[in-house]
């Protein structure tokens, strides 16, 4: 195939980078990787590996392939990059959700490892991982985004993308189509057995609620640039300090209490950002049992620290030592 050649192209020329790279002595000899092909592999497969930690599953890696001309440990990781180099070349639209290749690699490179020693194995039309794996993400994904639908109600690639966060994704099979018309496999190896009869990727997808909103309010810009605006709040409540405190002949105590007000300051935008999450949040994405009471002690715990704070300044900036809370 034309896309293969490309790719294999493609990892040679990353390869000869690596290895450039490497020949210039950026690292200390103590760091650097045993070849160009380990570290282009630890970069490859460095997201990979952090996604099946989150899935609780370890990763799928080519076992030592003793076949090819090649010390082991460099032939198995050339398999793993030359499988995700292909899958990447003809993915199309879905390179803009990561996880969902990094999805399509684990189950092929399960099936790849599940299939070594077998003599019988399938044997495939040129074009059948565009027809049977990508064609039929890449319908719904299309029919989605081409819809009519308001934002809050239309799903786009990031709803798509955080269906490969959860666990439930891996009972799907990568492939479309009847399971019974897949014969090229030995229908002794235990892998067909347990995913012959699995719903493809694709049914999960149609099937996936929403689950990324994005309201549409001048308050997302507030919540986007919340660090900016705090910088810029407390930045000019110290300055303002500093100038009343030159102007009106303050002492050094004086000050401190008065610029220790920046704490009840930080803590009431900090609530006011835990109250912009919730309103983004809430009700139109579904959120675990552990997300909402999580939420939910956020926003009492600054609370009760706010009003703690509050009477902390009312007492401490009071006129006269006998006035409390201003009475």
């Amino acid at each position: 195939d034309s896309s293969v050649r490309n790719q294999a192209e493609h990892l040679l020329i990353l390869l000869s980078n690596n290895r450039r790279y490497m020949s210039s002595h950026i690292l200390p000899p103590s760091v650097q990787p045993p070849s160009p092909i380990h570290s282009l592999h630890a970069k490859v497969f460095s997201n990979y590996v952090k996604w099946c930690r989150a899935m609780g599953v370890p990763p799928n890696f080519s076992k030592m392939n003793t076949s090819m001309n090649a010390p082991p440990a460099v032939a198995s990781r050339v398999v793993d990059l030359v499988l995700f180099f292909c899958i990447w070349g003809e993915a199309s639209n879905a390179r803009h959700m990561p996880e969902c290749l990094w999805f399509l690699y684990h189950k092929m490179m399960e099936e790849y490892i599940s299939s070594e020693g077998y003599t019988q194995t399938r044997s495939l039309y040129a074009g059948f991982f565009v027809d049977n794996v990508i064609g039929p993400i890449y319908k719904i994904v299309s029919k989605n985004m081409k819809s009519n639908k308001d934002h809050q109600e239309k799903r786009n690639y990031d709803d798509f993308n955080e269906f490969f966060w959860s666990r439930a994704c891996l009972k799907y099979r990568f492939t479309w189509g009847d399971p019974m018309d897949i014969t090229d496999l030995e229908s002794s190896q235990p892998y067909a057995k347990s995913t012959l009869s699995a719903p493809s990727v694709a049914y999960g997808l149609e099937h996936a609620p929403k689950t990324f909103l994005e309201k549409r309010s001048w308050l997302r810009g507030i919540l986007a640039l919340n660090r900016i605006l705090e910088w810029h709040v407390v930045t000019f409540f110290l300055l303002a300090v500093i100038a009343f405190s030159r102007e009106l002949v303050w002492g050094w105590v004086e000050t401190f209490q008065v610029a220790s007000a920046v704490f009840w300051l930080l803590n009431l935008l900090h609530l006011c950002w835990a109250l912009l999450e919730v309103w983004a949040s809430f009700p139109g994405i579904h959120l675990t049992g552990t997300e909402v009471s999580g939420s939910v002690f956020i926003l009492v715990a600054r609370f009760l620290l706010l009003v703690h704070q509050s009477l902390y300044l009312l007492w401490a900036l009071s006129p006269t030592p006998t006035t409390y809370l201003g009475n």
